[in-house]
Order: C-alpha cells, then structure tokens, then sequence
C-alpha cells in the first residue's frame, strides 16, 4: 500500500493550481499596499501588517476567516491561492 504525502510544498500547490485564478490579489507599493478592488490602502507600519506577515510564514489569519469567507475568497488545498502585482 502505498503512503500519499500529507506536507505539500508551494511549489506543488502553485503547480497544481497553476490554471486557476489567484483567490486575493495584493497590490504592493513602496509605501502601502492594498487588496484588488480596494479603495484605500494600508501602509506596511498599519495594523494591517498582520497579513503580509500572515502571507509570509504560508498562514492564514485567523481572526480574517468571517471575512474571508464573506468575501468567497477560494480556498487550494485549504490555503487562499494569491497573486500579486
């Protein structure tokens, strides 16, 4: 019987998915940033940072999620697939 491997890497999940539309997209600027069909934006100091910091370490905000799933952000594999311009 053969074992599926559990730990997914990025690159596999980018692979996979490489066809299917990014679920957030994050506009980075020198001085803000801000989320695709936004208004306003935050800057990198704001207490917004949580997410990039969030994004970096490949996790997920917890105290995000209502809004997350609000939004219908898509979910791969059980993370948000994200683009970024």
């Amino acid at each position: 019987m053969s074992r599926q491997t559990i730990v997914k890497t990025t690159a596999y999940i980018l692979k996979k998915y490489s066809k299917s539309l990014p679920s957030l997209i994050l506009h980075l600027h020198p001085t803000h940033f801000r989320f695709d069909q936004q208004d306003g934006s935050f800057g990198y100091n704001s207490p917004m940072k949580v997410i990039l910091e969030h994004i970096r370490s490949q996790t997920i905000p917890h105290d995000m999620l209502e809004e997350l799933f609000a939004s219908n952000v898509k979910f791969y594999d059980g993370m948000p697939e994200l683009g970024n311009t």
